[in-house]
C-alpha cells in the first residue's frame, strides 16, 4: 500500500501545479480529460508492492488487501472511460491493424482464463490490462486524435520524472530510499530504491525519460529548461541505482536520437570522445559497470536459465500457454524452486502464457511500431525513438509483454499513433485542424509567424486619415471636372 499511497501524492501534486499552465499550454490542457484521469487511476495500482509475494502463498491466499485495492482502481478506471468508449466506438474508422493485433492478444489473455494454471491471478492481470487500455482506445476514437495521443505521451514521461525526481530527492534526504548491501552502486556503496518500484523498474524507466527528454531538446524550441532537468533526473536515476540495463537502454537510446538529430555531432565529437574514454579508461569502467561480479554477465543476472526453463514448459502447451501471468512464475519457475515475479523477459512471458496464438497479435503490434519508427526517425524523434527502450526493456525484464505498466500504456499510445498516421495518410485532415498533426513547439511558433504577419500588413496598410484624404482628393477632381463639362451626374456622383 505504500507505493499506492506515495504515487497518489505525487500524481497529485503533479497535476495541481500543471494545472497553472492549461491557460498557456495546449499540451497541459489535454491532460485534464477524463481518458487521462482513468489511465492514471489504472497506473495508480501497477505500483503497489504486494505483502506475500511467494508463489505458494499467491495460489494458497491470492485475495490480499493489496490486491483488493489494485482490483478496484482497475475497475474505477473502467467505469471512468466506458460510457466514452462505448460511445465513441460507434464511429469507429477502419484502419487500426496494429491496434487490432494488440487487442487479439489481450483477447487470447483473456479467454486463457478458462485453462490458466492461475485462474483468479490471470483474471486480476487482464482486467488491469483492459483497463489501461481502454483510455488509450478512447483517445485513439476521439477528437484530435493525434494530438491528443502525443499528450498522452508527454503526460505519461511527465508523471513518471515526477516520481523520478521525488526517488532522486529522497536518496539524498531519507534513508529508507537507500539500500545497502543488495548490489553495489556504480559510485557510491548504496543504491537508491523507492516504495514504489524496483531498482531495475527505475534505471529503465530513468533512461526512457532521459532519451525522450534529449530528443525534446534537440528538436524542439520550446520547454528547453523542464525537457533539461528531466534528462538529468533520468540519467541519476541511472547511476543511484547501478542498473546495467538502464545503462545500455540510454547508450544505444541517445546514440539513435543523436544519429537522427545531431548527426554530425555524434560523429565528430560524441564518437571520439567516448573512445577516447573506453581506451584510457576501459577497464576501469568495466569493473564499475560489472559490480564485482563478471560472471553474472554472461548469464545475464541468471536469466538465461530461466529463459530455458521457461521455453521447456512452453514446449508442453506452445498454441495456447499456461494462462496470461501465470505461465511464467507458477509453472516454469516453481518447477525449480524460485519464488520471483516473472522470467524477466516480456518476450518469453507471453509465449508462455499466452502461447503462439496469442504471441502473433502482439508481435505484429511491434512490428508496425517498429516499421513506423524508422520511417519517422527524424520527423518525430521523441516519439519514434520511445521503442528502443521499450523494447530493451521488454527483452530483460516484463516490460510491455508482461501486464500493466507504464510500459504498456506507452506501447499502446505508440501502436495507436501508427494507425492514426495512417489514417492522416488516407484521408488527410483539414486545414484548420492541421495543427493537430504538429508539437505544440511547431504549432507555437506557426502561431507566432501569423501574428508577425498581421502585425506587417497592419503597418503597410493605410489608415483611416489616409483613405479619407484619398477619398476627398477623388471628389474634389470630379467637381472640377463636372464644372468644366457641366454634367449633372458627375457632378451628384461626386457629391
Amino acid at each position: 500500500m505504500r507505493g499506492v499511497i506515495w504515487v497518489a501524492a505525487i500524481g497529485a501534486v503533479f497535476f495541481l501545479v500543471s494545472s497553472r499552465f492549461r491557460r498557456r499550454s495546449p499540451v497541459v490542457n489535454d491532460w485534464f480529460g477524463r481518458e487521462q484521469l482513468a489511465l492514471v487511476v489504472a497506473l495508480l495500482g501497477t505500483f503497489s508492492i504486494v505483502s506475500n509475494s511467494d508463489t505458494e502463498e499467491v495460489l494458497r491466499d491470492p485475495v490480499t488487501i493489496e490486491r483488493i485495492v489494485r482490483g478496484g482502481l482497475a475497475v474505477t478506471a473502467l467505469l471512468i472511460v466506458a460510457p466514452i468508449l462505448l460511445h465513441r466506438i460507434r464511429s469507429y474508422t477502419p484502419g487500426r491493424r496494429a491496434m487490432a493485433g494488440l487487442l487479439a492478444y489481450v483477447g487470447v489473455a483473456l479467454v486463457s482464463t478458462i485453462y490458466s494454471a492461475a485462474p483468479l491471478v490471470t483474471a486480476a492481470k487482464v482486467l488491469e490490462l483492459t483497463a489501461g487500455l481502454a483510455p488509450v482506445l478512447a483517445i485513439a476514437m476521439g477528437p484530435k486524435p493525434r494530438e491528443r495521443l502525443r499528450s498522452t505521451v508527454t503526460l505519461s514521461i511527465g508523471l513518471v520524472s515526477t516520481m523520478l525526481a521525488v526517488g532522486v530527492v529522497g536518496f539524498v534526504v531519507l534513508p529508507s530510499f537507500k539500500s545497502f548491501g543488495t548490489r553495489p552502486g556504480f559510485v557510491m556503496q548504496e543504491t537508491m530504491v523507492t516504495p514504489f518500484a524496483s531498482g531495475n523498474a527505475l534505471a529503465a524507466l530513468g533512461a526512457t525519460i532521459a532519451i525522450f527528454a534529449v530528443a525534446k531538446m534537440v528538436t524542439t524550441r520550446t520547454g528547453r529548461r523542464l525537457w533539461i532537468g528531466a534528462a538529468v533526473v533520468g540519467t541519476s536515476s541511472v547511476v543511484l541505482t547501478a542498473g546495467r540495463q538502464g545503462v545500455v537502454i540510454l547508450i544505444l537510446g541517445l546514440a539513435l536520437v543523436l544519429w537522427s538529430a545531431r548527426r554530425n555531432l555524434l560523429i565528430g565529437l560524441v564518437v571520439p570522445a567516448v573512445a577516447w574514454v573506453v581506451y584510457e579508461y576501459g577497464g576501469t569502467l568495466f569493473d564499475i559497470f560489472a559490480r564485482d561480479r563478471e560472471y553474472q554477465l554472461v548469464t545475464l543476472s541468471g536469466r538465461v536459465g530461466w529463459w530455458e526453463i521457461a521455453l521447456e514448459t512452453w514446449s508442453d502447451h506452445p498454441w495456447t500457454g499456461w494462462g496470461y501471468g501465470a505461465g511464467g512464475r507458477f509453472v516454469a519457475l516453481a518447477s525449480i524452486g524460485r519464488s520471483v515475479g516473472s522470467v524477466h523477459s516480456g518476450y518469453v512471458e507471453a509465449l508462455v502464457g499466452v502461447g503462439i496464438v496469442g504471441v502473433v497479435g502482439l508481435v505484429y503490434a511491434l512490428v508496425e511500431v517498429v516499421v513506423w519508427s524508422v520511417r519517422t526517425l527524424r520527423a518525430e524523434t521523441a516519439v519514434a525513438t520511445l521503442i528502443v527502450p521499450l523494447a530493451l526493456r521488454t527483452g530483460v525484464s516484463s516490460g510491455f509483454g508482461g501486464w500493466l505498466s507504464v510500459e504498456f500504456v506507452l506501447f499502446a499510445l505508440l501502436v495507436a499513433i501508427v494507425d492514426q498516421s495512417r489514417i492522416d495518410r488516407r484521408h488527410p485532415p483539414h486545414r484548420s485542424e492541421s495543427s493537430d498533426n504538429v508539437g505544440y513547439g511547431e504549432s507555437l511558433t506557426s502561431a507566432r509567424s501569423m501574428a508577425s504577419a498581421r502585425r506587417s500588413s497592419r503597418r503597410l496598410a493605410p489608415n483611416r486619415w489616409e483613405i479619407s484624404s484619398c477619398q476627398k482628393a477623388t471628389a474634389a477632381s470630379v467637381r472640377t471636372r463636372s464644372s468644366r463639362t457641366g454634367s449633372p451626374t458627375a457632378f451628384a456622383a461626386a457629391k
